[in-house]
């Protein structure tokens, strides 16, 4: 091969190749860092803050990613971190923002439904942010008539946000889509009145930015990146990380 590129892996197989003559390039779209810390910071026993903190190989992908010929980042937010968790230098990243297909996601003449709310992503992750959304969403349970279009993996194989669900009284409020096909998502995302966003750090934010093709505004944190997608007051609002009542403030202020 002339070059090789790695997508986030940062495994330790890459330096063998790289020994041979190959330029190895990667892309990262943040740091393991990040999560372990986000991860650790929610971890509910010493039990479970060791397991998470064994999980991530956060020290190859630093050992790793210093002796790369080039490095790809997805978002400002992410080459900074990059810069300050791996110590790489600024010049030798390159920032490439993820990119939108718009022949496919767009808007489309279906009938919208009134305060439907659209999650998509990986809600066991606790770094996406699922329990402040769903916290949030119980404060606005008794003020006002909403919906969530829950687009993750089946119910039925969800662990956390059943449990909160039940927990916080709002089984009735919430639909699970199980996984769809993209031009299914793009529908969900056209018959939805807005998108939120509420991950604790984001590398880019690909949901907030598919959204907002398809025309939704967002509410988003401003974790990482996601203040380099939505564009606060204009598409969408931002909020800090991990904070339930601005996210259920601005949910609210995007209903009425």
């Amino acid at each position: 091969f002339d070059i090789v590129h790695d997508n986030q892996g940062l495994g330790i197989g890459l330096l063998l190749i790289r020994s041979c003559g190959v330029p190895m390039v990667a892309t990262i779209h943040h740091p393991l860092s990040i999560d372990v810390r986000n991860a650790v910071a929610q971890a509910t026993g010493p039990i479970e803050k060791a397991r998470r903190l064994i999980y991530y190989p956060i020290f190859m992908q630093e050992f790793v990613a210093r002796r790369l010929d080039r490095i790809i980042t997805v978002s400002e937010a992410s080459a900074r971190m990059v810069e300050l968790a791996f110590a790489v230098p600024r010049q030798q990243m390159d920032v490439i923002y993820n990119g939108i297909d718009t022949d496919m996601f767009r808007p489309l003449r279906v009938a919208k439904q009134p305060n439907d709310i659209i999650y998509v992503s990986n809600s066991e992750d606790r770094n996406k942010g699922a329990p402040y959304l769903l916290q949030a969403l119980r404060y606005l349970r008794d003020s006002t008539d909403y919906r969530l279009t829950f687009v993750d993996r089946p119910r039925q194989q969800l662990k956390l946000a059943p449990r909160l669900l039940r927990r916080y009284g709002l089984s009735t409020r919430v639909r699970f889509t199980g996984r769809v096909t993209t031009p299914q998502l793009v529908r969900h995302y056209c018959r939805a009145q807005m998108s939120v966003c509420p991950s604790l750090y984001e590398g880019f934010g690909l949901p907030a930015a598919e959204a907002m093709a398809c025309g939704l505004p967002v509410v988003a944190t401003t974790g990482g990146a996601l203040p380099e997608v939505v564009e606060d007051g204009v598409t969408g609002i931002l909020v800090p990380p991990a904070d339930a009542h601005a996210l259920a403030e601005a949910m609210d202020t995007l209903m009425r």
